[in-house]
C-alpha cells in the first residue's frame, strides 16, 4: 500500500512517529499498529486481498479515518495526502516499512519495549536482559548495569526484594511474555531514597487489552544443563472493579548444573611458601516463586492497588578438595584433604506493599500513601571435615558443624504528593523506616571449642524530599534535593559485645537537563548521588573459621556516599535507533574488603570505610533494521575502574557487548544469531578477573515458530555454544597485598541445547492498574547472609 504526492504540489512537513493502525472490514481489533517515519511517510502490507480501514492518531489531533481496499487486480492502494484536523501538518505516504523503535529515553531513564521485541513469545526475563542498554547477563546469570552489580530492582516501580536477592534464578525461569517493559535508571531522582544504589532496574509487567474474562501464560523451559524443565504460569483476570494478576513457578536444580572445579594457587613472598588447593563441588535443590496483584478503582478519583510476593529455595551444596603448602625450596610442608556437606541450606522471603491514590479535580494532581512489608528467613546447617593432617602440628579441630539463622523485617511508611501546574511539575514526600536484622551463628569446631554469637542490628529512617520540574520546548529540567536522618543500633543478646548506636544526617541533591534538539535527536545530562548503608553480614563481628583462612564483619562500618555526573545521546529514526552515554562517578568512603595474613600465613578478611573509587563509563546501544525482515542489534559498552586504599592501587578497562541478528524466514519461522562478551572487572584494590574472549565469549543460534489461531502457541529451539570446547576456565588474580594468588574455576557444560514452549490462553479489557508513587528501599549493602548484593558479593568493592 502506497501513496506518492502529486509531483506538482510542494512537499508539506509531516507528522513525525504518527500512530497508524489497520482493520479488517467489520474488526475492531487492529492487524497492524505502527508509527509513521521521521518525515510523515507511511506504508504498510497487508496479508491478504480484502475491504480495511486505516486510523491515524497523533496527540493533539483528532483521529482521521480512511477506508480502502486491496485485490489482486489492484493490489497498491495509493491514499495521497491525508490531512489530520486542527493541524496543518499533513502526512504524504511513499513506501517506508519500519519496526517500531525498542528503546526509549526519558530524562532519567532508559526504557526498552519488551512487547515490541518477537522474541518476547519464547524467551525468559534474563535473554531479554542481555538486549537492554547499559545492562549484561554474565554467563553464570549475574546482572550488571552500568558495569556494576551494584543496583536494586523494582517491579512497576516498587523495590520487589525477591527479584533484587534472587535475580540468577527468578530471570531464569519467568517468561518475558508478562513483561511490558524494562527501565533503567541510572540517575535517580530526590523521591527514590537517598540511600539507594547506582542504578535501579525497574520491570513493568503487561497491560492486557480485549475483552472481559481471563487471560494466562503456560510457560515451559528445558534445558540439557538443568535436565527438569523450568515451568511458570502468569495469569490475570477482572471481577466488577477488582482486577487481579497472580504469577507462580517451580524448578528443580539438578546435580549436573550444579557441578563444578576449581583449583587455586596461593604464593606468599615474604616466607616464600605456596599453597595448592584443588575441589569438585555439586549442588541439588528446589526453588520456586509466587506473587499476586490486585487493584480496585473505588471511583474515577481513588484507587487502591495491593501486591504480594515471595521466593524459596532449599539448596544442598556437597564439595571435596584438597590442599598442599610447599616450601621455598619446593618440598612438602603440610596437607590435608576436605568434605563438606549440608543438610540444607533454605532461604524465604516476602514481600507484601497496599497503597491508596487519590487524584483530585486539578488534572495530573495525586496523593498517594503506601505501606510496605519485607521479611526474610535464612538458614543453613552445614558439616565440614578436615583429614589425612601432614605436617600441621598446630592444627587444633577435624572439622566444625555450623548453624547459621538470619531473620530480617521492615517496614516502610511513606506518602508522595504530586501537582504539575502548566509546564511546571512539584512532588514532595515522606517515609518512615523500621529495619530489624537479628542473625545468630553456631560454630561446633570437634575436639577443640565452640564459638556461638547472636547479633542484632536496628535502624530507624526517616526522609523528606521535594522536586522540582519545569519543560519549556524541547527542554525539560528536573531538580530536587532530599534529607534522610538515620538511627543505627546494634546490641549483643548474648551479653558478648557492647551494644552501640550513632545518628547520622544527610542532605542528597540531583538535577537533570534533556534537550530534544528535534523529532530524532536528543540530548541530557544528569548528576545524582546517592548513599550505601552497611547490612548486617558486613557488620556481625562473628568470626568464621577455616584451615588458612578467618572472616569477620566489622560493626564500627559507616554510611558510603557515591556521586556521579552523566551524558546521554539518543537518535530515533525509522530504521535506525541509537543510545550512546558516557559518565563519571566517584566514592571517597567506600566500604572496602580488608585481606591481611596473620600468623602462620592465615589470610584473615574484613570491611572498612576506607575505599576510593574513580569509575568512567560508555555504554552504546545500536538497533538496525536492514530489511523488514532483518534486524541487527548491538549493545556494549567500556567501562575504566581505578581502586585505592591504604597505599594501594589498582586500575582496569573492562570491555562487554551482545549482539543479535534476526531473520524471518518463510512459514513463519524466525532465525537469531547472536553473541555476547564479558571481561569481568576489579575486587576491590587486590585482583581481578582475567579476559580471555575464547572463555568469556558466548554464542547461540535459535530457531522459532508460532502456532494455532492467534499464534497462542510459541516454540524455540535454540543451541549454545555449539563451536569450541564445552568446557570454560574462568580465571581471577590477587596481585596486590600480601599474598598473590591464581584461581581458575572450570565450567563443563558451556554446550546446551534449550526448548522453551509458551502457551497464551483466554482474553481479558483489563490491566492491574498502579499508583503513580509508591515505596523504594534501595540502600542495603549486604542485606542477605555473606555479604550478598543484588547478585552476589562484592568482595572489596568500594560500595
Amino acid at each position: 500500500m502506497t501513496s506518492p504526492p502529486p509531483s506538482s504540489t510542494p512537499r508539506a512537513r509531516g507528522v513525525a512517529y504518527a500512530t497508524y493502525r489497520i482493520f479488517a472490514d467489520g474488526s475492531d481489533k487492529p492487524l497492524v499498529s505502527n508509527t509513521s517515519s521521521l518525515d510523515g511517510e507511511i506504508a504498510q502490507t497487508v496479508s491478504k486481498a480484502g475491504a480495511y480501514t486505516l486510523q491515524l492518531s497523533y496527540v493533539g489531533m483528532r483521529d482521521t479515518v480512511v477506508a480502502f481496499k486491496v485485490s489482486p487486480s489492484s493490489p497498491r492502494a495509493a491514499l495521497g495526502r491525508l490531512t489530520m484536523r486542527e493541524a496543518s501538518e499533513m502526512l504524504a505516504g511513499v513506501t517506508v516499512t519500519a519496526q517500531k523503535p525498542l528503546v526509549v529515553k526519558e530524562i532519567d531513564r532508559v526504557g526498552y519495549d519488551v512487547q515490541a521485541d518477537p522474541d518476547t513469545k519464547t524467551s525468559n526475563l534474563r535473554d531479554i536482559l542481555r538486549k537492554v542498554p547499559m545492562v549484561t547477563v554474565e554467563a553464570d546469570g549475574t546482572i550488571l548495569v552500568n558495569g556494576s552489580s551494584n543496583f536494586k530492582i523494582y517491579k512497576n516501580g516498587r523495590p520487589n526484594n525477591s527479584m533484587s536477592r534472587n535475580a540468577k534464578d527468578l530471570f531464569a525461569a519467568l517468561p518475558a511474555s508478562m513483561i511490558k517493559k524494562i527501565e533503567v535508571i541510572t540517575e535517580p531522582g530526590a523521591e527514590h531514597d537517598a540511600e539507594g544504589t547506582t542504578a535501579i532496574l525497574n520491570i513493568v509487567t503487561v497491560e492486557n487489552t480485549a475483552i472481559k474474562g481471563v487471560m494466562g501464560n503456560v510457560n515451559l523451559d528445558y534445558r540439557t544443563t538443568t535436565e527438569v524443565p523450568f515451568l511458570g504460569l502468569w495469569l490475570t483476570s477482572q471481577i466488577d472493579k477488582v482486577t487481579m494478576s497472580a504469577y507462580g513457578g517451580y524448578a528443580h536444580l539438578s546435580g549436573k548444573q550444579g557441578r563444578q572445579r576449581s583449583e587455586s594457587e596461593i604464593i606468599f613472598p615474604e616466607s616464600g611458601n605456596r599453597r595448592l588447593s584443588s575441589s569438585s563441588s555439586k549442588f541439588d535443590g528446589d526453588f520456586g516463586y509466587f506473587g499476586l496483584e490486585a487493584s480496585y478503582e473505588l471511583d474515577t478519583l481513588n484507587l487502591f492497588t495491593a501486591e504480594v510476593s515471595g521466593y524459596s529455595n532449599n539448596v544442598r551444596p556437597r564439595s571435596t578438595g584438597s590442599t598442599f603448602t610447599y616450601g621455598a625450596a619446593g618440598d612438602v610442608l603440610g596437607s590435608y584433604n576436605s568434605a563438606s556437606t549440608a543438610r540444607y541450606n533454605r532461604y524465604f522471603d516476602v514481600d507484601a506493599n497496599i497503597n491508596y491514590q487519590h487524584s483530585t479535580r486539578r488534572k495530573g494532581e495525586t496523593y498517594t500513601l503506601s505501606y510496605m512489608l519485607s521479611t526474610t528467613n535464612q538458614s543453613s546447617d552445614q558439616t565440614s571435615t578436615y583429614s589425612d593432617f601432614y605436617g600441621i602440628e598446630s592444627q587444633p579441630y577435624s572439622g566444625v558443624h555450623s548453624k547459621y539463622n538470619l531473620n530480617f523485617i521492615e517496614h516502610t511508611f511513606q506518602g508522595d504528593w504530586n501537582r504539575p501546574i502548566g509546564n511546571h511539575t512539584v512532588n514532595a514526600g515522606l517515609k518512615w523506616i523500621i529495619r530489624r536484622n537479628h542473625s545468630t551463628n553456631d560454630n561446633d569446631y570437634f575436639d577443640w571449642q565452640t564459638v556461638n554469637s547472636d547479633f542484632e542490628h536496628v535502624t530507624n529512617i526517616g526522609a523528606a524530599y521535594a522536586q522540582y520540574g519545569y519543560r519549556v520546548g524541547p527542554v525539560s529540567m528536573r531538580a530536587g534535593l532530599r534529607y534522610e536522618y538515620s538511627r543505627l543500633k546494634a546490641s549483643y543478646p548474648d551479653g558478648k559485645g557492647d551494644p552501640f548506636s550513632a545518628d547520622l544526617n544527610d542532605l542528597v541533591p540531583s538535577a537533570a537537563v534533556s534537550w530534544q534538539v528535534n523529532d530524532a535527536n536528543s540530548l541530557s545530562v544528569n548528576y545524582a548521588s546517592s548513599i550505601s548503608r552497611p547490612g548486617i553480614s558486613y557488620l556481625n563481628p562473628s568470626q568464621t573459621i577455616a584451615p588458612g583462612s578467618m572472616s569477620f564483619g566489622n560493626p564500627d562500618l559507616e554510611s558510603a556516599r557515591r556521586q556521579s555526573v552523566k551524558l546521554t545521546y539518543m537518535l530515533i529514526k525509522q530504521k535506525f535507533n541509537i543510545n550512546f552515554s558516557a559518565d563519571y562517578a566517584f566514592v571517597n568512603n567506600g566500604i572496602a574488603g580488608i585481606q591481611y595474613l596473620t600468623d602462620g600465613d592465615i589470610i584473615t578478611s574484613t570491611y572498612a570505610n576506607i575505599g576510593k573509587t574513580r569509575q568512567v563509563n560508555f555504554n552504546a546501544y545500536v538497533q538496525w533494521s536492514i530489511t523488514p525482515k532483518t534486524r541487527l542489534m548491538l549493545n556494549g559498552g567500556v567501562r575504566y575502574e581505578h581502586n585505592s586504599q591504604q597505599g594501594l592501587s589498582l586500575s582496569r578497562w573492562s570491555p562487554r557487548g551482545f549482539a543479535q541478528l534476526s531473520q524471518e524466514l518463510p512459514w513463519k519461522l524466525r532465525a537469531e544469531l547472536a553473541m555476547f562478551y564479558w571481561s569481568g572487572g576489579l575486587d576491590g584494590v587486590y585482583g581481578y578477573s582475567v579476559s580471555r574472549f575464547s572463555q568469556n565469549a558466548y554464542h547461540s543460534l535459535s530457531l522459532s515458530r508460532a502456532f494455532l489461531k492467534g499464534d497462542r502457541l510459541n516454540v524455540r529451539l535454540s543451541v549454545q555454544n555449539f563451536l569450541g570446547g564445552r568446557t570454560r576456565c574462568y580465571e581471577s588474580r590477587v596481585v596486590n597485598g600480601e599474598y598473590l594468588s591464581t584461581t581458575r574455576q572450570y565450567n563443563d557444560h558451556a554446550f546446551n541445547v534449550a526448548i522453551n514452549i509458551g502457551w497464551r490462553f483466554g482474553s481479558l479489557n483489563a490491566h492491574v492498574k498502579k499508583t503513580a508513587r509508591s515505596i523504594d528501599n534501595d540502600d542495603l549493602v549486604g542485606r542477605k547472609s555473606g555479604g550478598g548484593e543484588s547478585q552476589g558479593s562484592q568482595q572489596g568493592g568500594n560500595y
